[in-house]
């Protein structure tokens, strides 16, 4: 009886606590994640339906509501396998009183595609993040992200190349 009064205490308190938490300007917060990511409709590469993402990302921000984010990825699969360096902005929804802090990401990828029906192709898109940061403390946080991914293969036949990930983080500021 005491552990269920000490858990139902914890996720009653746990949301107050981080809610007081919020990204200032000038902090610096790397994360690292791992998830599931997916082909869309519409690819000509033969590449995998699934693979596993690993993923690092860090942010500077410029204002509690604008940041500047730089990513790598890399997914795993039996096919296909995308490794991704993205850079972009992020905007975080300032004012809200919620325990998570949501945003949104534009960002703009170049990949290396390995193993695309034996060949490897070089890949140019932007890609679309929704997501939320849950601060735990001023320095430590978790979150989640789903991104959508779209673009083309560079040479002579260009192809449409396109994913969605959902990748869940841990991150540290400092």
């Amino acid at each position: 009886m005491r552990s269920k009064i000490l858990l139902l205490a914890v996720i009653l308190l746990l949301p107050s606590v981080a809610s007081a938490r919020s990204i200032t300007a000038g902090d610096i917060r790397l994360m690292a994640g791992v998830g599931p990511g997916g082909n869309v409709g519409g690819s000509r590469l033969g590449a995998a339906a699934a693979y596993f993402l690993l993923d690092l990302q860090a942010t500077y921000a410029f204002t509690r509501s604008l940041g500047a984010v730089v990513e790598v990825g890399i997914g795993g699969a039996e096919t296909t396998i995308p490794f991704r360096a993205r850079a972009g902005l992020q905007f975080h929804i300032p004012g809200l009183r919620w325990p998570v802090l949501p945003y949104l990401g534009l960002q703009f990828s170049v990949a290396q595609l390995f193993n695309v029906l034996g060949a490897e192709l070089t890949y140019l898109g932007a890609r679309l993040n929704l997501g939320v940061d849950y601060l735990l403390t001023k320095t430590w946080g978790l979150g989640i992200v789903m991104g959508f991914d779209a673009g083309s293969t560079l040479g002579t036949t260009p192809a449409f190349y396109g994913t969605v990930e959902t990748i869940g983080y841990a991150s540290f500021a400092f």
